[in-house]
């Protein structure tokens, strides 16, 4: 057995790669520089890159012994948002953030690729692959693309992984089964007749329609769906007039939906429709209704939820790994389940003596660093597994 890799140096070399992209941004579809920065590290290592899905970079490393083709993922893009944290390494782009983690997700997939190609476990059989893909945050998402290549034909399963400050620094989450939930949007455009605020009765009002429905779909998840199967619907946006005294002739309300299960989905939406159309038709409105369905739910192969248990526990120790619970936060790694057996789990970045506690998405977003290396780790267990 190989000398054990100097993990500090390995820690440090992803927290840097972490904070040039933090400071560099991209927005989905758009990581023409962050896919360049990565071509650009992968070739110091002596492995070559290919662009995939537009903005996204494929490498492979073979180990030169017979054995499987793993893909590991990492989502490469940003988001639209204004960052608040004062950091030294903040972002340099403005009104665009790294605040989902992924650009630790692209350092823990280089700090791997740095291994594999300096020091790779004399256990490692097959080939692994490295996949840098864009526009997670964009559905349909950059994974549909990457698929459609066909770059992942022949692999044999498929893993992800996202850093969260749900869980403290050190601790893995991963359950088989449905893990993340499924996501649909919907927009409503209601039309009704608009008029003078002292004339109700000569209009037909679209905001009380929209009143009406914002209330009248919550019961699809009290009344008409199992209370054993998680279901959240939430309005996000519902815009109307432009006056205090006039009645306006639409109003348009937009939304989500996320489940667990994708007949309970199916039968959300038929709820949905129903009720929408039901409601307009009692107010004299009429609506047109854009439903549009996001990303699947992400399921977790039991068999590999096993194994990534009993690989990263007897590497970082026992108990490092958690059944986590599900969470309706949705993944565009769900695709690649489609396409080759797959999981998914949570690396714990949170430290609270540090400060970092907020959430994903979050406009003061960080995490511990220390968390990449449990990222690296991780992997190179799973790869080394029986």
């Amino acid at each position: 057995m190989k000398e054990l890799t100097n993990f500090k140096a390995i820690n440090d070399y992803c927290s840097s790669v972490r904070r040039y992209l933090h400071q560099h941004p991209e927005l989905s579809f758009h990581e023409d520089q962050t896919a360049a920065f990565i071509c650009g590290e992968l070739k110091k290592l002596g492995i070559d890159g290919t662009s995939v899905a537009d903005t996204g970079v494929y490498a492979v490393f073979d180990s030169g012994i017979p054995g499987p083709t793993v893909v590991i993922r990492a989502d490469i893009d940003a988001l639209p948002l204004q960052e608040e944290a004062d950091l030294p390494y903040a972002s340099k782009v403005p009104g665009v953030m790294h605040a989902c983690g992924h650009d630790g997700h692209v350092a823990i997939l280089l700090g791997l690729g740095k291994i594999l190609a300096e020091n790779p476990p004399q256990k490692l059989k097959g080939k692994v692959g490295l996949l840098f893909q864009p526009a997670e945050e964009c559905p349909p998402g950059g994974a549909v693309k990457v698929i459609a290549s066909g770059i992942l034909d022949g692999a044999d399963y498929i893993l992800g992984s996202h850093l969260t400050n749900r869980l403290p620094l050190g601790q893995v989450g991963i359950r088989p089964g449905s893990l993340m939930a499924a996501v649909d949007c919907f927009k409503i455009e209601i039309t009704g007749k608009g008029g003078h605020g002292s004339s109700p009765h000569l209009c037909i009002d679209p905001i009380i329609t929209g009143a009406h429905l914002v209330n009248a779909w919550q019961t699809i998840v009290s009344r008409r769906i199992d209370p054993l199967q998680p279901v959240v619907l939430s309005t996000g946006t519902f815009h109307a007039g432009t006056n205090f005294n006039i009645i306006p002739a639409g109003a348009t309300i937009t939304g989500s939906v996320r489940c667990l299960s994708e007949t309970i989905r199916a039968e959300v939406e038929s709820e949905f429709r129903q009720i929408t159309e039901t409601v307009c038709r009692a107010d004299k409105t009429s609506a047109r209704i854009d439903y549009t369905p996001g990303y699947p739910v992400l399921h977790c192969e039991p068999d590999l939820v096993q194994k990534i248990r009993k690989a990263v526990d007897a590497s970082l120790g026992a108990n490092t790994v958690i059944q986590m619970p599900p969470v309706m936060l949705s993944e565009d790694f769900a695709y690649y389940g489609q396409a080759a057996p797959s999981a998914f789990f949570f690396i714990g970045a949170r430290n609270e003596a540090k400060g970092f506690i907020q959430e994903n998405h979050h406009p003061r977003f960080d995490f511990d660093e220390e968390a990449l290396v449990v990222g690296v780790k991780a992997y190179l267990a799973i790869l080394q597994a029986e």
